[in-house]
């Protein structure tokens, strides 16, 4: 039996594709382009234990990554604040020393 959360994936994996080519498209028609080394891509909740195939531009497949940090915000696939505390705990801050 398959589980509900790959279900969902093969049925919107195909709008996922539509979705990126049609953000190519875009870029190119505005003169940007899409670095896909310096894209990434991060599967969230109970899909990131799934062994899911790579999202693909024409060109390359993007990196998948566990974490990232966005505006100071260190965000990984488990959606929990665990990594972020963890990596705040580690640097010093100024309000601690004396």
């Amino acid at each position: 039996m398959t589980p509900l959360c790959l279900k969902f994936y093969n049925k919107t994996n195909s709008s996922v594709a539509t979705y990126i080519q049609n953000l190519i498209d875009w870029s190119t028609l505005n003169d940007m382009q899409l670095i896909t080394s310096k894209t990434k891509e991060m599967v969230l909740g109970p899909l990131a234990r799934a062994n899911l195939p790579l999202l693909t531009t024409s060109t390359d497949p993007m990196d998948r990554v566990t974490s990232f940090k966005l505006l100071g915000v260190d965000i990984d696939s488990t959606i929990t604040w665990t990594t972020h505390v963890e990596i705040w705990l580690k640097k010093p801050h100024k309000d601690c020393i004396s």
